[in-house]
């Protein structure tokens, strides 16, 4: 086991594992690309030319060993930092078990662990093997590398000397709608590869949301959209932390609560709940699914580490609009990570066309007169999206219609009839 610290910019995956890639490949080895989320993955098995997958996919495939002979095994994880305490444990053992070297990789001062734990910073600690990626090679500007080492180290001040000494550009606005005019201007003057590795940010949720609505006006002005646009019903994230999720208080009448996973005579998992009433007092939350049973929910006592909390929204689609999924749909083909672009709407009738990669074709129908989706909040009709719509990213959860299998039956012998 080796790991390899450095923080963003330093050439980790684009040199450093494709060159240790290539090496492995060479000398036998088996290379495989895992990390904690999909985009993670997909970004790194692209890098180094080979299989991804998330580590939560992988730990929940079963594995054949067997005793012949078989090539050595490397397993590459990107954004280590992220792993919790269990989950490392368990990959270890895997990794044990099927005699496979690790190469964790990641920075303990960028992204922390989702779950509990901070597994890559103790195994630090604790006197694993690491390599020290200290270089920035990604800001060939001399000051903008100043400015982005600074801010890694806290030190705002110095950050902003080195812009203004050629590191890059501040510019002021006298007040919102001209800066916002401005940044929708400039964005949509950009080439379509420059739109891809521009990041537009804004602090507030209604100042996101009118910078995005102001991008994509111009973005249908210049033909980047199409004209026809079709009006969905989608989740949105509320973003709870881990401590605001424990307590009824942090939910309202109307949000919609998820479960990943789910115990017997518990909220089901993959089910969308809509909360009715919250007794802040008692600590409990009445959640009322679309069909069966409602729970009176003590999200103190069991699953707010496996809830999340979505508020609905509208939102806009048109043709050139960027989508990427981030939950798997095995029956459907679909992974955590995939995108895929609208390629046409059909406002009547409330459908759209969507292009995946791989070239392959969905629609996306079963949208009501209103745009919004029918057969909400169904066991298996979860669909799950990150917008990145305009280039501008946002995390949400679109659902999708319910189609469970029916099997054709045969017309029964006196079906209707009144039985004695």
């Amino acid at each position: 086991m080796t790991g390899i610290q450095g923080s963003a910019g330093t050439a980790k995956t684009t040199t450093v594992l494709a060159t240790y890639a290539r090496a492995a490949r060479d000398r036998g080895f088996e290379v495989r690309a895992l990390a904690p989320t999909a985009t993670a993955a997909s970004v790194l098995g692209n890098a180094i030319g080979t299989e991804h997958m998330t580590v939560a996919r992988m730990l929940g495939t079963t594995s054949t060993i067997d005793c012949g002979e078989h090539p050595p095994k490397v397993w590459v994880v990107d954004e280590a930092s992220m792993l919790g305490a269990r989950d490392a444990e368990a990959l270890l053992a895997q990794a044990r078990a099927e005699g496979a070297r690790l190469v964790l990789v990641g920075d303990v001062d960028q992204l922390g662990s989702v779950e509990a734990g901070r597994a890559f910073g103790q195994l630090q600690d604790h006197g694993m093997a690491t390599f020290r990626l200290e270089e920035i090679v990604r800001q060939s500007n001399p000051e903008t590398r100043k400015a982005v080492e600074a801010m890694l180290d806290g030190n705002a001040q110095a950050a902003f000397a080195a812009l203004d000494a050629g590191g890059g550009r501040v510019v002021e606005q006298p007040d919102t709608q001209t800066r916002q005019a401005v940044l929708a201007r400039d964005f949509a003057a950009l080439y379509r590869e420059d739109r891809a590795r521009t990041l537009v940010l804004d602090p507030t949720r209604q100042g996101r949301q009118e910078l995005i609505d102001a991008i994509r006006a111009a973005l249908v002005r210049d033909g980047t959209l199409g004209e026809d646009a079709m009006v969905a019903t989608v989740l949105e994230s509320r973003g709870l932390t881990r401590a605001e999720a424990k307590r009824a208080a942090s939910y309202q009448p109307g949000d919609i609560v998820a479960f990943r996973k789910s115990e017997k005579g518990r909220p089901r998992a993959g089910i969308g709940y809509r909360v009715e009433a919250v007794e802040a007092e008692r600590g409990t939350v009445r959640l009322v699914p679309d069909k069966g049973k409602a729970h009176d929910w003590q999200p103190a006592r069991w699953g707010s580490a496996q809830a999340e909390a979505f508020v609905e929204v509208e939102q806009e689609f048109r043709a050139g609009d960027k989508v990427q999924f981030t939950r798997n749909n095995y029956r459907a083909e679909r992974h955590n990570g995939d995108t895929a672009e609208v390629v046409a709407i059909d406002p009547v009738g409330s459908s759209m066309v969507v292009e995946r990669e791989d070239g392959r074709r969905d629609v996306r129908s079963g949208l009501g007169a209103s745009g919004v989706v029918q057969g909400q909040h169904r066991r298996c009709g979860f669909g799950v999206c990150r917008d990145q719509k305009g280039q501008n990213q946002r995390g949400r959860l679109y659902r999708q219609p319910h189609r469970p299998h029916q099997r054709s039956r045969p017309a029964r012998r006196g079906a209707g009839r009144r039985r004695r």
